[in-house]
């Protein structure tokens, strides 16, 4: 639920939250490989005093700004970029 920390869609309240939420979903998932991350993501809330709109926001386009965060995996690294909102949330 993206209610619960790291759940699924979450919407944290500030940049600076985003590394502790990758760091504490990925010691699950190197404790439990088989557990399926590929689609999970959070975001930043809208809320949030960090939260700015990308110039086509104005055009009532979807935001360039990159407000979320997806994990990503290069070989057997595991990381997490910032996205822009292309998923449908």
């Amino acid at each position: 639920p993206s209610g619960v920390y790291g759940g699924m869609g979450y919407k944290f309240q500030r940049i600076s939250d985003a590394p502790g939420i990758i760091s504490t979903l990925y010691s699950f998932k190197k404790q439990r490989p088989s557990l399926l991350m590929e689609d999970w993501f959070a975001m930043l809330s809208e809320d949030s005093s960090d939260w700015y709109e990308g110039v086509d926001a104005a055009n009532d386009e979807r935001s360039t700004a990159p407000n979320i965060i997806a994990f990503v995996q290069a070989g057997s690294r595991i990381g997490y970029r910032w996205e822009t909102d292309r998923r449908a949330v």
